[in-house]
């Protein structure tokens, strides 16, 4: 789940990496993320350097139940998440196969909020590793040229969840080009530290008050982290 801003108009695109992310397994985030910590790496592609990507997790101490119906309650996301005006379902075509629209707010005088929809499918599987996997993918939305990635929410103990996600987003910065593409890089994996967090703390803490939440995640992520990052990108090709 990654919640970011952008507020220039473009068209949506197909991102060759889509058909590749259908591939990925556990094994393989496995061997790219090696430990259970809070951990993100940003990946970055030769042959396209405005598609950003990040593989990132989270451990959650809470049972894989109640971490997959924090994550499934899309429609509550506006109270977890920063940044979100509304989100809801605009189609089902079953439990695990729906389109969500999201509203992101753009605090710009006179610019419109973004509103965008992704298509989730999600799978259950129990052997070897008791885990769900959503495949995800942008439906429409001006601000993107393309969104894709996937979900696993991997059972640890029956007390303990952990949480791994991959993105890849891009933009068509136009002219802005030359001094948009950090600030854009920034924002996202700001960003997307920000919501893991915030799914972890309405996982462990369901009484928690939806501004204590936002308010948590945020002082939760740390600017080192968000600079090592930034600072060390890893070829996306290692997940491939």
């Amino acid at each position: 789940m990654i919640f970011f801003i952008f507020f220039l108009s473009f068209s949506a695109l197909a991102n060759p990496i889509s058909e590749k992310l259908n591939h990925i397994s556990t094994d393989k985030v496995a061997s790219v993320l090696t430990k259970q910590d809070a951990e993100m790496l940003c990946l970055s592609t030769a042959e396209n350097p405005f598609l950003i990507g990040m593989i990132h997790q989270v451990p959650i101490h809470a049972s894989i139940e109640k971490v997959i119906s924090v994550f499934e309650d899309f429609e509550n996301y506006s109270k977890i998440f920063k940044d979100l005006k509304q989100v809801k379902i605009v189609e089902r075509s079953s439990a695990n196969d729906l389109t969500v629209q999201f509203e992101s707010i753009i605090p710009i005088p006179f610019v419109p909020n973004s509103v965008y929809e992704v298509h989730y499918k999600g799978q259950k599987f129990e052997k070897p590793t008791d885990y769900k996997r959503y495949d995800f993918k942008l439906k429409s939305g001006k601000d993107f040229k393309s969104l894709d990635g996937l979900v696993f929410i991997k059972k640890i103990s029956d007390s303990e969840t952990l949480y791994q996600e991959i993105d890849f987003i891009e933009v068509d910065l136009g002219i802005a080009k030359s001094f948009a593409k950090k600030s854009i890089w920034i924002d996202s994996v700001t960003g997307t530290f920000e919501s893991d967090y915030g799914l972890k703390f309405k996982s462990e803490n369901p009484k928690m008050e939806s501004k204590e939440i936002i308010k948590q995640s945020r002082f939760s992520v740390e600017s080192a982290a968000i600079q090592s990052c930034l600072d060390h990108k890893k070829d996306a090709h290692i997940l491939f």
